[in-house]
């Protein structure tokens, strides 16, 4: 029976002696992927209280003894805007956005758009890009009316949250506008990062 006891003993020593040596044994697994370049400008459609049209924009409110007429449901200082313009982008360069107009059969001279300070949603802020405010003549030339600041160069966030939107307000003199007429503009916007 010694005989017994001391030979479980020696096997429990000697697994003992195999099981006190810790060994670690690691895998490492790569990979690679890539983010694709984003660069776009799209209708913002998500407030449709605060900028309420995309692509059309209607003025059926022509008044000839007024000066300036604003688009339908619009009135000055009511805190909305005819459209919105979302610029999304993850190149990391300066981009600048442009505006032109392509009159079918009326002086550009006649229109008016109103862009202020863009918001970057990404951030939550105001965007810290350049641009002349307020109110200003529409051309048939293309016209940087923002550049964009160090805070626009990355703009992506959640979704949802992401882009630099730039809001704008239009106006139209209807006097010496022939009122038997459907009149049409055609307002072009670009966004590059060429200046």
């Amino acid at each position: 029976m010694k005989r017994i006891l001391v030979l479980v003993l020696l096997i429990l020593a000697g697994l003992g002696h195999t099981l006190s040596f810790a060994q670690t044994v690691m895998a490492t697994a790569n990979g690679s992927f890539h983010v694709p370049d984003i660069f776009t400008l799209e209708f913002y459609d998500r407030e449709p209280d605060k900028y309420l049209y995309t692509d059309r924009i209607p003025f059926t409110n022509m008044d000839p003894t007024q000066t300036w007429v604003m688009a339908d449901r619009r009135r000055t200082g009511d805190g909305k805007n005819d459209l919105g313009l979302l610029c999304k982008t993850n190149l990391g360069q300066r981009w600048y956005l442009k505006i032109q107009g392509r009159p079918n059969d009326f002086f550009l001279s006649k229109i008016q758009y109103g862009f202020w300070q863009p918001w970057n949603l990404s951030l939550a802020q105001s965007s810290n890009g350049s641009l002349s405010e307020g109110w200003q003549a529409l051309t048939a030339n293309p016209t940087t009316i923002y550049t964009a600041g160090s805070n626009d160069l990355f703009n992506l966030g959640l979704e949802g949250q992401e882009g630099t939107l730039c809001g704008f307000s239009f106006a139209i003199d209807p006097s010496k506008l022939d009122p038997s007429r459907v009149h049409q503009c055609t307002i072009q916007f670009t966004l590059t990062t060429n200046m």
